[in-house]
């Protein structure tokens, strides 16, 4: 994949993240509805998440996933 791809994935995947933040921050001060704000924000969350993670370089990619791994073992 090239370094612009990528860099677009990391942004959108970051744009996306922060879009859930304040969605989760709107929803607890306006008290929306709850099973409709989980449902778009888990999709939002899965998506941002999945671009997130194609986004970061393969290095980055690995020390991650060394990362994750270890903290899962512990447990």
């Amino acid at each position: 994949m090239s370094k612009e791809m990528r860099d677009v994935c990391l942004c959108v995947g970051t744009i996306g993240l922060c879009c859930v933040l304040g969605f989760i921050v709107l929803g607890a001060l306006t008290r929306i509805k709850v099973l409709k704000t989980v449902t778009f924000l888990g999709a939002l969350t899965v998506v941002s998440i999945a671009l997130f993670y194609v986004g970061i370089a393969p290095h980055v990619r690995k020390r991650l996933n060394a990362r994750l791994q270890a903290v899962w073992c512990r447990y």
